[in-house]
């Protein structure tokens, strides 16, 4: 029941030194019982007071963050009355680009990824509520992408603008995107794929060459995360988009593709390598036992066991038509076959000291 006589106001007020969580609660309640005018009358006269500002804060953002409510927040933060992180908790139904604006420059003086995850979420909530975005805008929000989040959630905001403006502005967001994977180190939480991995595939898609060219330049340069899983990445490319750019890129190119190329994911792309690029480095580059800069050589049980699994993944090279192939496969399965026998001894040298 509403309390139109404020005989709990005055009460509540007495105890505001104690907590202020029962008076944001009732000036909440009472504004949403259409008594708006009386709450913000109320919220003015304790706006001028410091120790008044988290109730106010508290109270301005449970009726909705508005462009007056956004204002008259980034004045208590502009006083220190109010901490910047206090912006973490705000959601807004409707405020204009220029309250946007303003709530984002306060956010990038903090100077710190936990913002721009909070800076994403706002930009991305705008996006969806507002149809129209002019030029302006639009670069404004593109400028923001080059910084980088702190979380996943923020990742996930820059993903979903990313997307957004991806068909009209494919090569910029795909180089913000490969400049993000240059300077920022990041892996996303099991069972995630990197976001800036899901915006490269979606350019790829728009235009495959320009964007391919741009991702290779950076793999060139020696630019690219060792981080990223490569060979789940190139195994949906156009394989002879790679090669083409691969002969453009000789030696590189080529080396570079053998250096990320699983036999058990890219066995198509594998083949196509030996067959193209007949060079020692790209040869051994395919080895099943070689792995790319940044990765990780692991097994169980016995070594010799762990080898052996790598006839199984060389069979159809055995069996290819194809003379280089079938030259390649039959010098690494005679490599691996002599690892074996050299390794034999030690395995049952380990066995019998782990019984």
């Amino acid at each position: 029941m509403l309390d139109k006589e404020k005989f709990w106001f005055s009460k509540i007020e007495k105890l505001m030194l104690v907590s202020s969580l029962f008076m944001t609660s009732y000036l909440v309640g009472y504004a949403k019982g259409n008594n708006q005018e009386w709450v913000d009358e109320i919220l003015e006269k304790y706006i001028s007071s410091p120790e008044m500002s988290e109730t106010v804060f508290i109270t301005m953002r449970g009726l909705g963050v508005s462009d007056r409510y956004a204002n008259s927040i980034l004045n208590l933060i502009n006083k220190n009355w109010l901490s910047l992180d206090a912006l973490k908790s705000i959601y807004f139904d409707s405020i204009s680009i220029k309250t946007l604006k303003s709530i984002i420059s306060h956010l990038i003086t903090g100077n710190h990824p936990q913002y721009y995850s909070i800076i994403f979420r706002l930009v991305n909530e705008w996006r969806k509520k507002n149809n129209f975005h002019d030029r302006e805008i639009t670069i404004f929000f593109l400028s923001l992408l080059e910084n980088s989040p702190d979380d996943w959630m923020g990742w996930h905001n820059w993903e979903e603008i990313c997307q957004f403006y991806l068909n009209m502005f494919t090569l910029e967001i795909t180089q913000i995107t490969l400049k993000l994977m240059k300077h920022t180190r990041y892996s996303p939480p099991y069972g995630n794929t990197d976001q800036r991995i899901n915006i490269l595939k979606i350019a790829l898609t728009i235009k495959p060459k320009e964007v391919w060219n741009l991702i290779g330049h950076q793999m060139i340069t020696g630019d690219w995360d060792s981080l990223i899983q490569t060979s789940e990445f190139i195994k949906n490319i156009n394989q002879n988009l790679l090669i083409d750019w691969a002969k453009e890129n000789s030696p590189l190119g080529h080396q570079i593709l053998a250096e990320y190329t699983d036999l058990e994911i890219n066995k198509d792309l594998a083949r196509k390598l030996i067959i193209e690029f007949d060079d020692e480095l790209t040869n051994r580059y395919l080895h099943p036992q070689h792995y790319p800069i940044g990765g990780f050589y692991s097994y169980w049980g016995k070594y010799t066991e762990h080898l052996a699994n790598y006839f199984a993944v060389l069979e159809p090279f055995l069996n290819d038509k194809n003379p280089k192939v079938q030259e390649w496969a039959n010098g690494v399965y005679q490599d691996i076959k002599q690892r074996i026998e050299n390794n034999q001894q030690k395995d049952e040298e380990d066995d019998l000291f782990y019984r």
